[in-house]
């Protein structure tokens, strides 16, 4: 049986973390530059009236909080 070649795909998501911050401070941090300069970065929006809580089942079921159940207003 022969399979198709499948995509490997790392994730890496630092809650609260703009890369804005975090760029300036990337020569304490090697390894995490050393992943990010090697891959595909991206900043992810999200509304500034909810808490995270919300937020990453949301990026992760592709779905709005109404369908997931998960929503927390601050």
């Amino acid at each position: 049986m022969h399979y198709p070649m499948l995509s490997l795909v790392l994730l890496i998501g630092l809650d609260s973390v703009d890369l804005y911050h975090l760029e300036p401070r990337m020569g304490l941090l090697p390894n995490l530059r050393r992943l990010l300069s090697a891959g595909v970065v991206r900043r992810l929006d999200s509304p500034g009236n909810v808490m995270s809580a919300c937020v990453w089942p949301t990026f992760f079921t592709a779905s709005h909080p109404g369908e997931h159940g998960q929503y927390f207003p601050i």
